[in-house]
């Protein structure tokens, strides 16, 4: 466990250096074992995958240092990122309004189409993590939210 922490920290390290939100999913993290000894589980493997957010986590013996992370943000990752910004500002939106984590919501959505599409594209999983019973796309009276180069009126009922 106290080799996670250090791939972790160091992983997190790297993404701070190359200006990466911890939010916005990377492709792949590559790691260096010193000790042919020790060998990754698939759940230690899976501890790192969530707090780094990458999708891939591969042992390289090749490298020279500790980790090295993918850092080109593919469309499909930008648009993973900006929906869980989304998801984000609506949970703060729900704190604001003094809701509980049971209560459910509906939303309305006023927005372009590349904001649009991340929100269909994502819209299960927003819809899971906020509590929502429907996102409607239409003129929205409600806050303002900035995902990536997305912006949206959100009006939740």
């Amino acid at each position: 466990m106290s080799l996670v922490r250090e791939f972790v920290t160091a992983a997190l390290e790297a993404r701070t250096k190359a200006g990466i939100k911890v939010r916005q999913p990377i492709a792949s993290l590559k790691f260096k074992v010193e000790s042919e000894k020790v060998k990754m589980s698939e759940q230690l493997l899976q501890i790192i995958k969530e707090e780094v957010n990458v999708k891939e986590v591969i042992e390289d013996q090749t490298l020279t240092g500790k980790v090295l992370l993918d850092t080109e943000i593919t469309p499909e990752l930008k648009m993973e990122g900006d929906s869980r910004d989304f998801i984000r500002a609506v949970q703060e939106m729900r704190k604001a309004k003094g809701l509980e984590p049971n209560d459910r919501i509906s939303l309305v959505v006023q927005t372009s189409d590349s904001g649009e599409e991340v929100l269909k594209t994502f819209e299960t999983e927003i819809k899971r993590v906020v509590g929502a019973d429907s996102i409607k796309f239409g003129e929205a009276d409600g806050e303002e939210v900035t995902a990536g180069e997305n912006s949206f009126t959100v009006e939740l009922k």
